[in-house]
């Protein structure tokens, strides 16, 4: 049995869903297009994706998939770690998705926030004000 098996070294972590695969597959998908639909969004305005270059961006992209999550790049990297927990039908996803939601939140997000609200001002603000962080 393949060591990406939770069953094979944590047998009490384990879990088995009918169709879990295929679960894990369309989630996996799920997350993949969430994360192409944002990038691709930033693409269109001309703005920068890279979080450590804020000071480049052009654009407060608000619309869109950022109607429904002001981090949606982050989502989909978030419902990837579930679709692997569900693939491989192990718990070992929810500490890993809730450190990475901590993590992210607190050295990425808060920082990012921080930034776009001295670039953009009012306009992030009222952002703020209709989109949730995460969905």
């Amino acid at each position: 049995m393949s060591i990406f098996y939770g069953q094979s070294f944590f047998p009490l972590l384990s879990f088995g869903l009918v169709e879990q695969k295929l679960i894990g597959i369309f989630l996996g998908i799920v997350g993949v297009a969430i994360s192409i639909v944002s990038v691709q969004r930033f693409r269109q305005f001309g703005t920068t994706i890279q979080p450590n270059k804020l000071d480049e961006a052009k654009h407060l992209v608000s619309d869109g998939i950022y109607n429904y999550s002001r981090n949606p790049m982050y989502l989909g990297m978030a419902i990837l770690i579930v679709s692997a927990g569900i693939y491989v039908g192990s718990f070992l996803f929810l500490p890993a998705l809730v450190a990475f939601v901590l993590i992210i939140n607190k050295f990425q997000i808060a920082p990012e926030e921080a930034a776009l609200e001295r670039l953009f001002g009012q306009e992030y603000l009222d952002l703020k004000s209709r989109t949730r962080r995460w969905i």
